[in-house]
């Protein structure tokens, strides 16, 4: 079995808030729907797609085809940290910004007011095999979970790094994520 990475160079922005897009190191193995469930009650997965799309999805497992996923955006920059792990940092795209909430008086919950303004976020990825991957949405782990978007492409590069993964993400990552297309 042949596996590819295909490696873009498109250049380093001059500015360092310029959001034009920077070095890309984007892993193909990626591409695919990575989800897991029981089917008819929960579904939680990923589909990152060869144009670089990338979208999160918690719904009904009966609607693995991502019509309404949860958030999403386009892949503006990735970075591999080894052969099998890496960062992908997306910009949102319009309508698919996530929601935050706020668990500080859990089991109340309440959405946050108001909603972060930054448009870049970071998926981490690490274990990556033909048939799994583990994939972890960012939040604020020294901030009761919160938000952690940046205003621009360059403070996402800086903040979702190798070294600061932990300070972003669940110490561990989550349970491998089976392909499924």
């Amino acid at each position: 079995m042949l596996l590819a990475t295909a490696v873009i160079f498109t250049g380093c922005p001059s500015d360092p808030d310029d959001d034009t897009y920077p070095i890309v190191e984007f892993d193909t193995r990626l591409v695919g729907t990575w989800a897991d469930g029981i089917p008819g009650e929960w579904y939680d997965g990923f589909r990152i797609t060869s144009g670089m799309d990338l979208y999160k999805s918690d719904t009904d497992f009966n609607d693995p085809s991502f019509t309404d996923p949860s958030w999403g955006g386009k892949i503006v920059y990735a970075a591999k940290f080894s052969e099998n792990s890496g960062i992908l940092i997306i910009q949102y795209g319009a309508g698919l910004k996530q929601t935050w909430y706020d668990y500080s008086e859990y089991p109340t919950v309440k959405e946050l007011s108001p909603q972060p303004a930054g448009n870049f976020y970071g998926i981490y990825y690490d274990e990556l095999k033909a048939a799994t991957v583990k994939l972890s949405a960012t939040s604020d782990q020294k901030n009761n979970n919160g938000p952690c978007e940046t205003v621009s492409l360059q403070q996402a590069i800086n903040r979702f790094t190798l070294d600061a993964k932990y300070d972003w993400m669940y110490s561990g990552l989550t349970s491998a994520y089976p392909r499924v297309d």
